[in-house]
């Protein structure tokens, strides 16, 4: 099957006529070695149709796996292996197809040939590995938020590595600033910076939001206080970093798209009573409405599992 793909890949008029997946990549321009990208919109488009039904959908995951792995091991063209992670990004990120193929990513081994004598492709290379660690991470991070969990200490730790996830994504941009100054000419990078920040600005959130409603309404959920303190400390460094990673994000054309990071604040004397172990005055119960603070993961005598708090990775666009 590879060895037919590869063949496939190498001609264009063959790939066309016996394999739909690679007619579709060469539609949409994803297989030329340029800085062009395809819009979010029309990718939707040309690929809906093999999203019918669930059968057709996983044998297209399966069969794109291993079309992506190709080009991945191909010689340079970097550019093409940036755009076929961008594509896989997409197709993560979608409400129709994010678990199946966050499973199939973490079950296949990809591995990107990112070999050149030339410093510049060296970081693009650099730049493709990285992306592929996010993306797999990214994966591993949808399985992991599906299972159950029943301890409180367990939820902490599941904040903990949403946080990493958001420094894996903001590691980028050292490599993105060596490639290029000229950010609004190369939309497949811009396209690249804009889905991992609103990826980061979403888990970000969703981390911040629920560490609010611990320490102010509920700390008493969990036991280790000095655990949670740490994890109030991470939201703060985790801050720290999204505000440079949200600057940067100014080089680009989608920047008067994209929110700046939110801020937590909680007042001393209530962190003071956590370390103390005081109890605290019981506050007002939150207005329901758009900025509503949710109970966070994990609740004492609950046995509601965690895919109840699914929230969107982006792109927050759908693949119908």
């Amino acid at each position: 099957m590879i060895t037919k793909l590869k063949q496939l890949i190498n001609d264009n008029s063959a790939g066309q006529a016996n394999n739909p997946i690679l007619a579709a990549l060469k539609d949409l321009k994803l297989n030329s070695n340029d800085t062009q990208f395809t819009q979010q919109a029309e990718i939707s488009k040309r690929l809906k149709h093999f999203f019918a039904n669930d059968q057709s959908k996983s044998q297209f995951l399966k069969q794109l796996l291993v079309v992506v792995g190709e080009y991945l091991q191909q010689e340079k063209n970097f550019f093409i292996k940036l755009k076929m992670l961008l594509l896989v990004h997409i197709i993560i990120s979608s409400q129709v197809a994010r678990a199946e193929f966050s499973k199939m990513i973490i079950n296949t081994r990809l591995i990107i040939n990112i070999k050149s004598k030339d410093d510049t492709e060296n970081v693009y290379g650099q730049l493709c590995q990285s992306y592929y660690c996010y993306i797999y991470k990214l994966a591993a991070q949808t399985t992991l938020i599906n299972e159950e969990f029943n301890k409180p200490q367990e939820d902490l730790m599941i904040y903990f590595t949403l946080s990493n996830q958001c420094y894996i994504g903001m590691s980028m941009q050292h490599l993105i600033e060596r490639i290029s100054q000229d950010h609004e000419n190369n939309p497949v990078m811009a396209h690249l910076v804009k889905f991992l920040y609103f990826d980061i600005q979403d888990i970000y959130i969703f981390i911040l939001k629920d560490v609010k409603y611990l320490i102010e309404k509920n700390p008493s959920l969990i036991g280790n206080k000095q655990q949670l303190l740490e994890l109030y400390k991470e939201c703060q460094s985790l801050q720290t970093k999204m505000l440079s990673f949200y600057k940067f994000n100014r080089f680009f054309p989608h920047f008067n798209q994209i929110m700046p990071p939110h801020s937590i604040q909680i007042k001393a004397s209530v962190l003071n009573a956590i370390i103390e172990e005081k109890p605290l005055m019981k506050q007002s119960s939150i207005k329901s409405g758009p900025h509503e603070i949710r109970e966070p993961l994990s609740v004492k005598n609950s046995d509601r599992k965690l895919q109840e708090y699914n929230r969107p990775f982006s792109p927050k666009q759908k693949m119908h």
